[in-house]
């Protein structure tokens, strides 16, 4: 209820939330999907909120988020699960709210991060016995300061370009 929440919680009920952006499923990707019927299920939760802010401020827009697909990495820090469940829930964002309702957009999260710079970078032993060492991604999932900056430059992009009108 946005109503309620700007009355009794941001404490101003004559304002109106003019944009809601909306990130889903980030931490469901890594494992906790395991079936299309809970990728549906995020979906429909998403819709529920969006409609429910469209009915409250008819002349809003909605900004999602799809999912990130972790970092590319020289070494498999995650298992696979993770990049296909970011993919199925990705694609059923797409399916569903690129063409939901001309106020909802759809915007890639990190596709203006680097995809191995954005990240903590780590460097690791090539074997016990060689002294070299390569450098790699030691979280592919959480941006390191630079990555969420890059983030930030996307997000405003998003709401530049809905703000257009």
């Amino acid at each position: 209820d946005f109503a309620n929440y700007m009355a009794n919680v941001y404490g101003d009920a004559d304002k109106t939330i003019d944009i809601l952006t909306m990130a889903n499923g980030i931490n469901d990707c890594r494992g906790a999907l395991k079936n299309q019927g809970q990728i549906d299920e995020i979906v429909d939760n998403a819709k529920a909120i969006i409609d429910a802010f469209l009915s409250y401020n008819p002349n809003g827009k909605v900004l999602i988020a799809l999912p990130k697909i972790k970092a590319s990495t020289l070494i498999e820090v995650y298992p696979s699960s993770y990049t296909l469940n970011s993919y199925n829930l990705r694609k059923k964002i797409n399916e569903v709210f690129s063409s939901y309702d001309e106020r909802v957009i759809v915007f890639g999260e990190v596709c203006g991060m680097d995809r191995f710079w954005g990240y903590p970078i780590s460097e690791k032993a090539v074997a016990a016995r060689i002294p070299e060492k390569i450098t790699y991604n030691g979280d592919a999932v959480h941006p390191r300061n630079e990555g969420y900056l890059q983030i930030a430059d996307t997000y405003l992009g998003a709401l530049l370009y809905a703000c257009k009108d």
